[in-house]
């Protein structure tokens, strides 16, 4: 949505002028080797192999100088397993309005003996999409089998996109010949940068009749995914976007400056007194002023509007106008901020609007102003340092979407000049919150019954917070009771499901308590599933209680740095009431101490450590970890493995009891 914003401003300032139009001759007549020969990069044991990966841009004017783009894409893989055919066996292009805008299709199925089956155009099949409406047209592939090669191109006729496009060669897999070609007419002038060691584009000095920037790559390394990681972020890419337009003498046409200005005029239209009134009738429903603070007025209104204004992911004239959205009860991303933007002009709140992009697919790169990074929307609440997304139905003021913290955004503040509304911009950092802000607490009182020791009571309290309870409690208050209730007891019975529940009791088991209490369980149980005997002695699985916890194995050289979420923390609290005729033999098991500090500034920056204190016949169990980073460079790995790792040794951690 933020790219339609900026396109429909960009293109009526950079191209409404008569430039002589230029033949395409970089795509007419393109095709492919009709003998092809792929078999020399064949390898049976990797299931899928790229031996075709070309992709040309290429921008020109038509008759009557408006700029137009063609795109062409021709790919081939080696297929070498049947889930991979699964994967490839249809071929989706691009979204069209229009059949003459796919100017060339072909496919083919080459198979290992050589025959080729290529597939007629009349076998393109139709299907639609529900949400949106939209039609679109792909290719079935037929006779495909183990060794088998799929090829295609096409070349089709595109909107323009010049203010940010994003390409990337590396894939989970070898990916060979590839080649990107960007052509422009002479007076257009492109900037581009590579990622992660991505070669760098060059500028084709020999071609006089366009300008054209080029990459060639023989062999592309697979890069594979792993846990915990921001696989896509890491993968090598170039971004490319229009700079300059010398026919008219436009400069940085793709700045920031700019970009503020568009988005801002898109976003504060002015709004009629009748709308205005319409929003603060609905602004009514929600009790707000009884709130004493702007931040509490504001978090009722939130509540309201994200319980009841579905946003969708795609833009019309009709989701973007206010009054209509309170009618119809559904946005788009440009709707919903319109409408929020209306609150906050109300309520005579200083609200910035912030746009960024998700950290785990694309950082936010501070020093390259393309569009590319203003894919996701925030607001910023300078006067209580604070964000909200709206768009996420999960979050909340104060909690807004992890992935778009620890990153950098563009603010865009609204300023007044001679009775003039306006806005700058200016690139700031987004901090992530504390890593106490989001956790997953316990406490449990075990008191061991000498008589019968696995019917032994345990209390036990859970309180999850922040973003560890953002999947669950914003959204209890819109599931059914029957949903609600399944959820409740998964909650319930996370620590195994052979426990018998006495009784329990929930507690802030609403979205309107998300980020200011924890939701709250708390429950009684036997604790036979936790206990075992040997003859004369009791094992206890202590460690169970803390619930389940996972094993970070590696068996490969790790490659990408940890990137976490968010960051979090864990305290658990057990004490064990022991009979006076009862001790426990191997106390010393529960002692597990794996921190790491920051080596410049000697601050402990993650851990697991668990001790006890036995006082009076009751044991003290206390078990605290945390993760205070959310990217944890390669280096450090192995540290934040081991402490992953240390918390599922405790939870293997049994304790003997026996009679004195």
């Amino acid at each position: 949505m933020i790219k339609q914003i900026y396109f429909l401003f960009f293109t009526v300032l950079t191209f409404n002028f008569a430039v002589k139009a230029q033949d395409n001759e970089q795509l007419k007549g393109y095709n492919w080797n009709e003998q092809p020969n792929y078999t020399q990069y064949n390898n049976d044991s990797e299931e899928i192999i790229g031996v075709k990966d070309k992709q040309i841009v290429d921008f020109e004017y038509d008759d009557v100088g408006r700029l137009v783009l063609y795109k062409l894409l021709h790919k081939a893989y080696i297929l070498n397993s049947d889930e991979q055919i699964e994967n490839y066996n249809k071929l989706y292009l691009p979204y069209t309005s229009s059949e003459e805008d796919l100017k060339v299709i072909q496919a083919r199925v080459i198979k290992k003996n050589g025959d080729i089956i290529k597939l007629d155009k009349n076998k393109l099949l139709t299907a639609k999409d529900e949400e949106s409406g939209r039609e679109y047209k792909y290719y079935a592939f037929e006779g495909v089998d183990k060794g088998s090669v799929i090829e295609y191109f096409y070349i089709i006729k595109t909107s323009v996109e010049c203010s940010g496009t994003k390409e990337s060669p590396q894939k989970t897999f070898t990916n060979n010949n590839y080649s990107f070609d960007l052509y422009a007419p002479n007076n257009l002038i492109f900037k581009t940068k590579s990622y992660n060691a991505l070669a760098p584009v060059i500028l084709d000095t020999a071609v006089l009749d366009k300008n054209r920037w080029f990459l060639n790559i023989d062999k592309v390394d697979k890069l594979e995914t792993e846990i915990i990681s921001a696989y896509h972020a890491n993968k090598q890419f170039l971004i490319y976007k229009l700079d300059k337009n010398k026919a008219n003498n436009r400069y940085e046409i793709s700045s920031y400056s700019k970009t503020a200005k568009n988005i801002y005029a898109n976003l504060y239209t002015p709004l009629s007194k009748s709308i205005l009134n319409k929003v603060k009738k609905m602004m009514s429903n929600t009790s707000y002023k009884k709130e004493s603070t702007d931040l509490q007025k504001i978090r009722r209104i939130e509540d309201y509007i994200k319980a009841n204004i579905y946003t969708v992911d795609y833009n019309t004239n009709e989701l973007s106008d206010i009054q209509k959205i309170l009618i119809t009860k559904t946005a788009s991303h440009t709707g919903i901020m319109k409408l929020f933007i209306a609150v906050f002009k109300i309520l005579e709140v200083n609200a910035q609007v912030v746009l960024t992009s998700n950290r785990m697919n694309l950082k936010f790169d501070k020093d390259f102003e393309a569009s590319n990074f203003l894919n996701e929307y925030l607001f910023y609440f300078p006067k209580e340092k604070t964000y909200m997304s709206p768009t996420s139905i999960v979050s909340r003021i104060g909690f807004p979407s992890s992935n778009f913290t620890n990153n950098y955004g563009l603010f865009i503040k609204e300023v007044n000049i001679n009775n003039f509304k306006t806005a700058v911009a200016k690139i700031k950092f987004i901090k992530p919150l504390d890593y106490t802000k989001s956790y997953d607490n316990i406490s449990a009182v075990v008191k061991l019954n000498e008589n019968d020791i696995k019917k032994s009571l345990v209390n036990y309290v859970r309180k999850i917070g922040g973003y560890t309870a953002m999947n669950i409690q914003p959204l209890m208050n819109l599931y059914k009771e029957e949903d609600k209730k399944e959820i409740i007891d998964d909650y319930v019975k996370y620590l195994t499901d052979d426990m018998t529940v006495l009784k329990q009791e929930i507690t802030y088991d609403d979205a309107k308590y998300f980020g200011i209490e924890p939701l709250t369980a708390k429950f009684d149980f036997h604790l036979d599933p936790f206990i075992e005997s040997a003859g004369e002695q009791y094992i206890l699985k202590i460690g169970k209680l803390i619930g389940p916890q996972s094993e970070m194995y590696q068996e490969k050289k790790r490659v990408l740095p940890i990137e976490n979420n968010n960051t979090r923390s864990y305290h658990r609290l057990i004490k064990i009431e022991l009979p006076s005729n009862y001790e426990i033999k191997n106390l010393d098991d529960i002692n597990i101490n794996y921190q790491h500090k920051n080596s410049e500034t000697q601050e402990m920056i993650m851990g697991f450590k668990s001790s006890y204190v036995l006082e009076n016949n009751i044991l003290t169990i206390t078990v605290d970890e945390y993760y205070s980073l959310i990217e944890v460079p390669l280096e450090l790995f192995e540290s934040y493995r081991k402490i992953i790792n240390s918390a599922a040794d405790f939870n293997n951690v049994s304790l003997l009891v026996e009679k004195k």
